[in-house]
């Protein structure tokens, strides 16, 4: 019988980087453009070339955080469409993992430092959507506390598909703001889809 003790998961502290640069940005894409589920998992609308991705994390609508333990980079958080919908301190949050570190701890230490960093922005409603198929997002979505309130049907295209996603808030009196913003975007991510 052995005397060895279970290995546990080391504990580590996850800092945000705010304000990333344009190099730990393109490294961050070095990484998502060569992750195969990015494609799956975003919408088709994600960007496929570095300028766009740039684009999207740096407009007036955006904010971005790089997650970051013992100075390694490990994921991004970052808001978008924020005010874009009618309401200026409402916006929707992405997250991205980097494959090594998914499942880790650190995961909702970090997403609950961004929440504190966006409401110090001036962001009181904040929304998330996964694709219903992304077990693992919608699994910490529910971890994070976000209140998960409806499937929304052939929301966008995911693979050439429009596909259905859950819709979260993270504020439990959100229901109807988060509902009317998910038809709006649905709305306009289908019609520039299907426009080209």
């Amino acid at each position: 019988m052995s005397n060895q003790q279970p290995k546990q998961r080391e504990k580590t502290r996850v800092e945000l980087v705010d304000h990333p640069s344009r190099e730990d940005l393109q490294a961050l894409w070095g990484i998502v453009k060569d992750d195969p589920t990015t494609y799956g998992n975003f919408t088709d609308r994600f960007p496929t070339t570095w300028k766009d991705f740039y684009r999207m994390l740096s407009g007036p609508h955006s904010y971005c955080w790089l997650a970051v333990e013992r100075g390694e980079m490990v994921g991004a958080n970052w808001l978008h469409d924020w005010g874009n919908w009618g309401t200026p301190d409402s916006a929707w949050m992405a997250c991205y993992r980097v494959p090594h570190a998914r499942g880790a701890y650190g995961f909702v230490s970090a997403a609950r430092l961004v929440h504190t960093a966006a409401k110090q922005l001036g962001v009181h409603h904040l929304f998330c959507a996964s694709r219903h198929t992304n077990k693992l997002a919608y699994r910490m979505s529910d971890r994070l506390g976000y209140y998960r309130v409806a499937l929304f049907p052939k929301w966008a295209y995911f693979e050439g598909e429009l596909d259905d996603v859950w819709v979260y808030s993270l504020r439990p009196d959100d229901h109807t703001m988060l509902l009317v913003q998910a038809l709006m975007r649905s709305a306009s991510q289908v019609q520039l889809q299907e426009v080209g």
